[in-house]
């Protein structure tokens, strides 16, 4: 068996455990109430695993196109809330929010398919078009604003999503980029539940209204007791590296995904699913995550 096909198999585990714990909470007296709410959030959890499962068991054209799919659409969300927080207006916003998707996805599958050393360079030319294509029909201010826009777009979910692309290449790093996302997954679903059962000191007040310092202790716990278990699959150095890495960064990409929110004033990204929102909603801590695993994956050996 592969390590990518232990890992999957360590992720249907982790799914199956988490049902049967929702399912315990679901029915003792304390937490039955809150815990029944949650079963939606593990209705698109099972989809999303599945889906994540299957990209990764396919093959890596398979993955590599899939993360093109998934840069499409974030750089979509990305710039239609970026667009929302600047009071662009809806025709204009409609433009923009699809030429930055279109640009991030050409982006990210010259870094995908295009052999090195060229790829680096055909990625920063159709980076630089998808700028110039923004700022097509305006001027001075109007123009610098678009700009302005289109960077920020590039900066995240920009460079998360290429250096996903790159490490999608490889088996090495693609094993880290799976990893990652059991990490991830484990981190933000139990911190997501103690959040809701125990949940009263919001850790991230303005930023993250909704994260609390119980659910973030609950989700390093779990963290913790996981990246023991794990050292039956992977040595014990990359369990603990990949756990504090994960937590780290997992909470980084969160941020990073809330703050254009914040600045809009909206709950979520354009919703793909009615439970979880945006797709940029449901990667944006594994967006980080991964290529930084990756990135250490490459380091340690």
């Amino acid at each position: 068996m592969t390590e990518l096909q232990q890992l999957t198999a360590v992720l249907a585990a982790i799914l199956g455990l988490g049902v049967v714990l929702l399912g315990a909470l679901s029915i003792v007296p304390p937490t039955a109430a809150r815990a029944r709410g949650l079963w939606r959030l593990m209705r698109a959890e099972i989809v999303i695993v599945a889906a994540t499962a299957a990209a990764f068991l396919a093959g890596t054209p398979v993955l590599e196109l899939v993360v093109v799919l998934v840069a499409g659409r974030i750089g979509f969300e990305s710039a239609h809330v970026w667009c929302v927080a600047g009071s662009v207006p809806d025709v204009e916003r409609a433009r923009l929010a699809r030429t930055a998707g279109l640009g991030l996805a050409l982006t990210t599958a010259t870094l995908a398919f295009v052999p090195k050393p060229l790829d680096l360079v055909a990625a920063a030319c159709l980076l630089a078009a998808s700028f110039a294509a923004a700022a097509v029909g305006t001027a001075g201010v109007a123009a610098l604003r678009r700009l302005t826009l289109m960077s920020r777009v590039a900066a995240f979910p920009g460079l998360a999503v290429f250096a996903l692309a790159l490490a999608a290449r490889t088996p090495t790093t693609q094993s880290a980029l799976l990893l990652a996302f059991i990490l991830t997954e484990v981190f933000d679903s139990f911190a997501v539940l103690g959040g809701r059962l125990f949940g009263r000191h919001k850790i991230f007040p303005r930023l993250s209204p909704n994260k609390t310092i119980e659910g973030l202790l609950t989700g390093l716990a779990a963290l913790a007791i996981f990246a023991l278990l794990l050292t039956m699959v992977i040595s014990a150095p990359k369990a603990l590296v990949g756990s504090l890495a994960t937590a780290v960064a997992a909470v980084a990409g969160d941020l990073l995904g809330s703050a254009p929110k914040r600045a809009a004033g909206v709950k979520d990204y354009p919703t793909i699913m009615r439970e979880q929102g945006g797709l940029l909603d449901i990667l944006d801590a594994w967006l980080v995550s991964g290529p930084m695993l990756a990135a250490l994956w490459l380091l340690i050996g």
